[in-house]
């Protein structure tokens, strides 16, 4: 599994979080990607967009 890093925010109070691909979150909540994709619909998961192609989940999102 391939975890990149995120923050939110500035200085001090900046949030550092994990990021997972779709398929590394799949094999976590051990589900297919249409209903990881239908749970981000019901507001589920949140998925971070960072291009029309590439699509991250946070690891402590997925991991609850």
């Amino acid at each position: 599994m391939e975890i990149s890093y995120g923050t939110f925010g500035d200085g001090a109070a900046a949030t550092v979080f994990a990021l997972i691909k779709p398929k590394d979150a799949t094999r976590l909540c051990k589900i297919g990607t249409t209903t990881l994709y239908k749970w981000c619909r019901e507001g589920k998961l949140t998925p971070i967009k960072f291009g029309p192609r590439c699509t991250r989940f946070r690891l402590s999102e997925v991991q609850v």
